[in-house]
């Protein structure tokens, strides 16, 4: 293996990271929606930035096609899906390298 495939590797796999860390905070959210835990609400506060970008895109998409707005907690929820989804494709991607 060279050194610019390692890379590749190391760089994909911060990708996934990332993607999880997004999902950790997507999933606080969802859970402070069901029930106010108070040491939960501080990592909401950390994350809020972030959850808040990605949800506006995805209700942003999701509206566009299909001409619907959706709840906070389907925007969540799709959110979630779509993180779940991307974090598999680009798993099964680095499976093929």
């Amino acid at each position: 293996m060279g050194i610019l495939f390692m890379v590749l590797l190391v760089v994909l796999h911060l990708v996934c990271v990332g993607i999880d860390i997004a999902i950790f905070f997507v999933l606080c959210r969802l859970f402070l929606i069901w029930r106010g835990i108070s040491w939960l609400e501080r990592l909401n506060d950390v994350g809020r930035e972030l959850v808040d970008a990605f949800v506006s895109n995805i209700s942003r998409l999701w509206y566009r096609i299909a001409q619907k707005q959706l709840s906070t907690k389907g925007e969540l929820l799709v959110s979630l899906i779509a993180l779940s989804f991307a974090r598999l494709v680009l798993c099964e991607i680095v499976a093929l390298i």
